[in-house]
């Protein structure tokens, strides 16, 4: 019975490696953004969006880390809140706004990729005029 339980915790543990270390290409969009910086709005070859003051602190974020990805500390932190004061629901909230404004805008289906228990990632380009 440990012998089963411990191969199993072996075989979990690979394959979350296995999808930590190797992202899906498949995921990332081709169609591309613009974000106008001063004025804090999207366009897109649909429409053009208002974010609100998270929306863009969060997508600018996301533009400037590493893979375009944060994880869930680091949305807290540029957001200036923490978890007692926006609760992960209301957090996922805020991300679906942004996710359908950047949709709305044709920036395509996948924009912003949820990353099971670690945060979320950018999936499409975003030009910064």
């Amino acid at each position: 019975d440990f012998c089963l339980s411990r191969g199993l915790g072996d075989v979990y543990k690979r394959q979350a490696l296995y999808r930590a270390t190797h992202t899906n290409d498949k995921f990332v969009e081709t169609s591309s953004l613009q974000l106008n910086t001063r004025f804090r709005v999207m366009r897109g070859n649909l429409s053009e969006q208002a974010l609100s003051r998270s929306e863009f602190l969060l997508l600018m974020a996301f533009l400037q880390s590493d893979q375009q990805q944060l994880e869930l500390w680091e949305i807290y932190e540029v957001l200036e809140k923490n978890e007692d004061q926006l609760p992960k629901q209301a957090l996922e909230a805020q991300i679906y706004r942004l996710r359908k404004k950047m949709r709305d805008c044709g920036a395509g289906k996948q924009v912003l990729r949820a990353n099971r228990l670690q945060g979320y990632q950018l999936c499409c380009a975003v030009k910064i005029d």
